[in-house]
């Protein structure tokens, strides 16, 4: 709690009251005890006796009024400080989960993508069919995508189904006149990143209802990987022409989680 010198007075007066007033009816009590005592057994002091039972009572209620306003005067400050330690508290909470937010942001944006193995193959293993051939193609000059292109290839051959090596992409004759543009837009990829998939096929909807084996694909890497999925249907005009019954695995760079385009989602 912040130190405040104008709150700190205030409740050192209001103390310094409260020690006054329980001194004062201590003092209040003696002189009624000697009051009493001189007017039953002091006949010379009786009327001092009686003056002093009455100063003594006098200090006596006002020790009482003094002890009491100073007692709610400190419980007011004390509610006071228990208040803002409260808030304090609650603030401190808000900016560590706030924190904690921004770490997370910050580590979907830097940290390498990595794929869940058991999830992957679990999903690959409910298919009963397979495509011709798997080609995976990656961002070249990208060591996240060289490595989670890796990642794919060795799950896909792990599972026994049908992959080449990964390769880099290279830029698309056909869009030569959008030079300007992601080269992943030439093998059918997402401009914005992420991984997409591509096939020769009509893209069937919903995507968990398609038990084609770009379906079950599609469903692999949405629970090995978690999202950043897109589906994209080859247009022989603008893409790299892909094997009849093959499916491509386009890996861009890794996507910012906050910018990312539609993403296919299991229902």
């Amino acid at each position: 709690m912040e130190d405040n010198p104008t709150a700190r007075k205030s409740r050192r007066r209001w103390e310094l009251l409260e020690s006054a007033s329980e001194v004062a009816l201590l003092v209040g009590c003696f002189l009624v005890v000697a009051g009493l005592f001189f007017e039953d057994w002091v006949a010379v002091f009786r009327v001092s006796g009686e003056v002093a039972v009455i100063v003594g009572v006098t200090i006596e209620g006002l020790a009482d009024g003094g002890i009491f306003l100073a007692a709610g005067k400190l419980r007011m400050i004390q509610d006071a400080e228990l208040e803002k330690m409260r808030l304090q508290t609650a603030e401190a909470k808000r900016r560590t989960a706030q924190a904690e937010l921004d770490l997370e942001e910050l580590r979907a944006k830097v940290l390498w993508r990595h794929i869940d193995a058991a999830k992957f193959l679990a999903a690959l293993q409910a298919s009963t069919a397979m495509p011709t051939n798997t080609e995976i193609v990656y961002l070249r000059d990208d060591p996240e995508s060289w490595n989670l292109a890796n990642e794919v290839f060795t799950l896909l051959h792990k599972a026994d189904w049908p992959v080449t090596l990964p390769t880099p992409i290279v830029p698309n004759e056909k869009w030569r006149a959008f030079s300007s543009f992601p080269t992943v837009l030439g093998a059918g990829g997402n401009p914005f990143g992420g991984i997409a998939l591509i096939t020769n096929e009509e893209i069937k909807m919903p995507t968990w209802e398609d038990k084609t084996p770009f379906g079950f694909l599609v469903k692999a890497f949405l629970e090995g990987l978690g999202g950043q999925v897109s589906m994209n249907r080859i247009i022989p005009e603008l893409h790299d022409s892909l094997a009849a019954g093959a499916v491509r695995v386009v890996v861009g760079p890794r996507m910012d989680p906050a910018n990312g385009p539609w993403r296919a989602k299991l229902q």
